[in-house]
């Protein structure tokens, strides 16, 4: 497993992770793409870019993508692509008319004949962070979906919610409310179905019994959305990442700051299973960050940055762990005693579909970008597992948590 450099940066957070959405796609000949913010030479402020790698993650080309705003940040970048290779990007930035000091959420495409015009997807006279946090994903027949944390909808405009839209035949719909609640919801993430049905993950307060808490919710639309609450515990929970398997099945991996832990759930049908944790026992996290995928036979694939287990104790570093019928033993990704690494995403995606290849769903060794925080963006694939006979297999499976969600 080697670990190469994306683009160096000089700022942070530069990558969307803080938020749920995903910083890296393939195109169908292979070609790589990460999204991420930087503060461009003589700036003081953060600039979306991409870059691109033809040789698998080797080397990489360097594109800024927004200009004319240079005195004002660009934040969570996100990116998609569609079976024309075409890059969907969608990020959060103000100065634009005719709310200039509100944050809105906003979109650019790459086609072969380059950067396309700016478009707005929400743009509010509402208190800042106002629009925030968007993601981005392809569904069928190409069609971006976005959802974000916005303000201004609903019989809740001064609290975030969960805000979903589409742009169909060109034109972007009506802004629909995944949720319209009392208590704040943020960092959400989303996954398209084979059926074109949205998915989406986020956190909550307002939900079960446990109000006042921060849970794991989960919805699937559009148009009449279902919503409900996946934990339900005297503790909060952030950073709910969700991906589907092959059956359209979710899966949630998430933070759960009770237990100071990473967890992962699945929804088979109407119900949610018995939370697995997938960090270490007694590990130290600091806060979270989880990324997840699925591979091509349903295996699923978790990243998340801790402290210490046998690596350094003052700096986080990423780990991954992959579940066939149980969970293998955790793997390092990162070994190092510098710098905090952090705000990794895991390539997944459900579309494009081509030939009947989910072209962005890999077949066994995931990919992943991450920060190294105000230094890098640095790229790899997860590291290789032994040949199954000789895999020691965990028993933390078996350690079931004394609260069920709901």
């Amino acid at each position: 497993m080697t670990i190469y450099t994306v683009a160096n940066i000089n700022s942070t957070p530069a990558l969307a992770a803080e938020g749920g959405g995903r910083d890296i796609a393939v195109a169908r000949d292979g070609r790589l793409w990460v999204a991420y913010s930087k503060k461009p030479a003589g700036l003081n402020n953060m600039q979306v870019h991409v870059a691109y790698s033809d040789d698998d993650g080797q080397t990489w080309t360097e594109e800024r993508v927004t200009f004319g705003y240079d005195n004002r940040h660009h934040f969570f970048p996100t990116l998609a692509i569609d079976s024309f290779d075409n890059l969907h990007l969608v990020f959060t930035s103000n100065g634009r008319t005719p709310f200039a000091a509100r944050w809105g959420v906003f979109y650019k495409e790459r086609t072969i004949g380059g950067w396309q015009a700016e478009e707005t997807i929400a743009h509010l006279n509402v208190a800042n962070p106002g629009q925030d946090y968007p993601t981005i994903a392809i569904g069928v027949a190409d069609v971006p979906h976005v959802v974000w944390a916005g303000l201004g909808w609903g019989t809740n405009p001064t609290v975030k919610n969960i805000q979903y839209r589409a742009k169909i035949g060109g034109t972007w719909g009506t802004v629909e409310q995944v949720t319209d609640m009392a208590s704040p919801q943020d960092t959400p993430s989303m996954a398209i179905d084979s059926f074109g049905a949205v998915h989406v993950a986020w956190m909550g307060r307002g939900w079960g019994i446990n109000t006042g808490n921060s849970q794991v919710c989960y919805g699937h639309g559009p148009a009449a959305w279902i919503t409900e609450n996946v934990t339900d515990h005297p503790h909060s929970h952030y950073h709910s990442r969700i991906a589907l398997d092959s059956g359209d099945d979710p899966h949630i991996a998430y933070y759960d700051a009770g237990d100071n832990a990473i967890y992962y759930n699945k929804r088979t049908g109407v119900m949610w299973g018995t939370p697995e944790q997938v960090s270490h026992a007694g590990a130290t996290l600091g806060g979270g960050y989880p990324s997840i995928s699925l591979d091509r036979s349903d295996n699923i694939h978790v990243v998340w940055p801790s402290y210490g287990q046998g690596l350094s104790n003052a700096w986080t570093n990423y780990w991954h762990r992959k579940k066939t019928a149980s969970w293998l033993e955790p793997e390092y990704v990162t070994d190092q005693d510098v710098n905090d690494q952090w705000c990794a995403s895991l390539l997944w995606a459900n579309y494009p579909e081509i030939a009947g290849v989910k072209t962005n769903v890999l077949s066994d060794l995931q990919k992943l970008v991450w920060e190294d925080m105000s230094v890098a963006i640095l790229f790899s694939e997860t590291p290789a597992y032994p040949k199954l006979e000789n895999i020691k297999v965990s028993n933390m499976a078996n350690r079931l948590m004394a609260e069920k969600a709901i």
